[in-house]
């Protein structure tokens, strides 16, 4: 669809696009004198320089200028245009840009390796040139270390030449006592000031004739004029107005463009006052603004008249002049001031219900917060007062158990030591009978080896809770 715009009005491309071309530079005065300091200082190593002019004015087109010119000279160059950046990072974007490899991040190696790089350019012919774009955000101590960067030379002249390009805040930065070494170091401070209404049709022409349109008419001498009093001499919003404008005349399939559709366009991006705006005064209230108005009672078409202020009768909006009485309010005036005056007592009295519910949560909440605290204190204290209680009750239950616990393991242990004591084999010379085991001169005891535990199992239970004899036969248990 574009495509079928640029067609319908003769042209091969767009010719007030935002971007910078360099297809469609216009040269004014006073870019070319800013054009030739620049360059001139950068031949002559003057070290810094300054350009300043209103935002849209062309600085970055003129600073490309520059750069195709670096280029074509083969010489180094850096440009950044973020500069809204700390003095290390700016110096990390500086290598980068002028491809000085470094990986460290200390600042002082940093600035050791662009010393010895600019060496290197000197010694090869070379004059580098850092070009810093938007300089106005650059924080007051990025600009002082810039001008420690200026200490670089040689006795012929400056080893790094900077270019500060801004808008008219930069001027004001650099005013600032904390910089006035650095202002003194300014060798060339140029300015691009806006375009004059001849200048205007001069750089639409241009443009119009570098996209390959042969039609001078498309913007007659009346239009041109309203452009230049909308846009007041800046290029980007004689881009703006003039791109917009083509667009609406394909859209009217008209191939010539009105001023009709430059003071719409005017009017949608606030380039103009808008003459339906009622007053420049916001109004006291929210409710207030509806007093500006008074509808006039028309049975053919009801229109609505403006008022230069807010009247303190809502009913009456056109005062009365001297011995003349105000007209009586119509029925739709009265129902419109008794809305606007329900409107006034809903709000207050939502206002009202909303501060008394506040009230009666704060209220509750102060109460949760003393009765809480009330129920912590008492659980302390009946956590103290039961401890003792508790304590006393659990070792009087324990301490049975534990040391039934203690004689039953004592038998155990105790049974178990005779039993392994009876299962001792007897010796072969008791089994014998020989002579050798008997010392005292007595006859050899012959030793029944179930003997032990048939006595063993006859013993009662060492812990007393049970006593008779283990021998007796099963069946009077079983009796």
């Amino acid at each position: 669809m574009y495509e079928q715009c640029l067609n319908f009005l003769g042209l091969r491309e767009d010719p007030f696009h935002v971007s910078p071309d360099p297809r469609f530079y216009f040269s004014t005065p006073a870019h070319e004198s800013a054009l030739a300091e620049l360059l001139f200082g950068i031949e002559t190593r003057q070290g810094f320089m300054v350009l300043t002019g209103e935002a849209g004015t062309g600085k970055t087109c003129l600073l490309n200028q520059v750069l195709d010119w670096l280029h074509q000279c083969g010489r180094s160059s850096a440009f950044i245009f973020h500069t809204h950046i700390e003095p290390i990072g700016l110096l990390r974007f500086i290598l980068r840009d002028f491809g000085v490899p470094c990986q460290s991040k200390s600042k002082s190696e940093l600035i050791a390796a662009l010393h010895t790089w600019l060496l290197e350019r000197h010694t090869a012919g070379d004059l580098p040139v850092l070009i810093l774009d938007e300089a106005q955000a650059l924080p007051l101590q990025t600009l002082d270390e810039l001008r420690l960067l200026l200490n670089l030379e040689t006795p012929r002249g400056k080893l790094l030449q900077i270019i500060l390009s801004g808008q008219p805040e930069l001027d004001e930065k650099l005013r600032l006592p904390a910089l006035r070494q650095l202002r003194q170091r300014i060798m060339f401070h140029s300015h691009l000031r806006l375009l004059t209404e001849q200048e205007t049709a001069a750089y639409i022409s241009r443009r119009l004739v570098a996209a390959g349109s042969r039609d001078c008419s498309l913007f007659p001498d009346e239009v041109v004029q309203d452009i230049y009093t909308s846009s007041v001499g800046v290029p980007r919003v004689v881009n703006m107005l003039c791109e917009h404008a083509l667009i609406s005349a394909y859209a009217e399939q008209q191939r010539v463009v009105s001023p009709e559709m430059i003071h719409r366009i005017a009017m949608d991006f606030d380039l103009r006052a808008n003459p339906l705006s009622v007053s420049d005064a916001e109004p006291p209230s929210p409710y207030l603004r509806f007093d500006r108005f008074k509808v006039i009672e028309n049975p053919e078409r009801p229109t609505i008249a403006v008022e230069p202020a807010v009247q303190d009768n809502p009913v009456s909006a056109v005062p009365s002049s001297a011995g003349v009485e105000p007209p009586l309010p119509t029925a739709r005036e009265d129902r419109y001031a008794k809305f606007v005056e329900s409107c006034k007592t809903q709000k207050s009295w939502r206002l009202r219900q909303r501060r008394s519910a506040t009230a009666v949560l704060a209220r509750k909440s102060a109460a949760f917060a003393r009765k809480s605290a009330t129920f912590a204190r008492r659980t302390t204290g009946f956590a103290r007062r039961t401890g003792g209680y508790f304590s006393r009750a659990w070792r009087a239950v324990t301490h049975p158990i534990l040391s039934y616990a203690r004689s039953v393991r004592q038998s155990f242990v105790q049974d178990c030591r005779l039993f392994s004591h009876s299962l001792t084999p007897p010796t072969p010379a008791l089994e014998h009978g020989s002579s050798a085991s008997s010392t005292n001169g007595k006859p050899p005891v012959h030793r029944d080896f179930l003997a032990p535990i048939v006595n063993w199992l006859r013993r009662p239970i060492v812990a007393g809770h049970t006593s008779g004899d283990r021998s007796e036969p099963r069946s009077r248990n079983r009796k």
